[in-house]
């Protein structure tokens, strides 16, 4: 994996790749695999709980040799598209807790 990754970045490939989670509501590892220390940045897509709605979040976890909003935001998918929302107000807890 880390071959493959230098390989397209000495190319100029930016290369996307995905890793599910095991627990869908609460993330204590982001990879059993140890690969993200390969990434130049980590988006975490999860769950969220807000009062009693179960909502889609999103947030920035690392970005290398930048800077990055490290705040929640909801994001939601519609006919539109991908739609990113301001950052939660107050505190928001993982679905499970």
């Amino acid at each position: 994996m880390y071959s493959l990754v230098q390989s397209m970045a000495v190319r100029g490939v930016s290369v996307f790749m995905t890793s599910e989670v095991r627990n869908l509501f609460s993330t204590s590892v982001l990879t059993e695999f140890g690969i993200s220390h390969m990434s130049d940045n980590v988006v975490l897509i999860h769950y969220l709980r807000e009062q009693s709605r179960i909502k889609r979040a999103i947030s920035v976890v690392k970005t290398r040799a930048s800077g990055h909003d490290p705040r929640i935001r909801e994001f939601e998918i519609s006919a539109e598209g991908l739609q990113i929302g301001e950052p939660f107000a107050g505190e928001v807890f993982a679905a499970s807790e």
